[in-house]
């Protein structure tokens, strides 16, 4: 216990230094803590590629926080850098999608693959990571895609996905 609330603590720490929207009340924090840890204990490949990706790692959070605590306090969010420096799955710095919940009357971005010891974007993705490309309210088209994907249907070809 005394590890975790050190954790905690330097978490917030580092979050205030960096300016990253953190969660400060450890109820709250336990809460999203606890829902990303029943969402990467039902990991599973929700789209049919094959793989497991930010994709079906932000579709599980967004759906099982809707089931907890409703739809209007989550919301899935795209980045998207065309800055072709650092391109690893095509010509993107950073392809990635995670989930944004609304907490202390804030949104906080979560890293749903649950890859890093932070439940933050920004510290998980260091420099690569830039918010001016967040595409924000995305859950709709994503969990769409999903379906089509897993069906087999017809979808724009475009690289997608960051595994951790």
């Amino acid at each position: 216990m005394k590890k975790f609330v050190l954790f905690f603590a330097l978490i917030l720490e580092c979050s205030f230094l960096f300016g990253i929207e953190a969660i400060k009340s450890r109820e709250e924090f336990y809460k999203v803590y606890n829902l990303l840890n029943d969402a990467l204990a039902m990991e599973k490949d929700i789209n049919g590629d094959g793989r497991i990706t930010c994709i079906d790692n932000a579709i599980i959070f967004y759906n099982l926080w809707v089931s907890r605590y409703g739809k209007d306090t989550v919301r899935l969010v795209v980045n998207r850098n065309p800055n072709p420096s650092w391109s690893y799955t095509g010509p993107y710095v950073l392809n990635h999608i995670y989930a944004q919940v609304f907490v202390e009357k804030h949104w906080v971005k979560i890293e749903t693959t649950g890859g890093t010891s932070s439940l933050y974007v920004e510290d998980s993705w260091d420099e690569r990571y830039d918010p001016k490309y967040d595409i924000y309210d995305e859950q709709d088209y994503w969990i769409w895609r999903a379906a089509r994907d897993k069906a087999g249907l017809p979808i724009d070809n475009e690289p997608f996905g960051c595994s951790k």
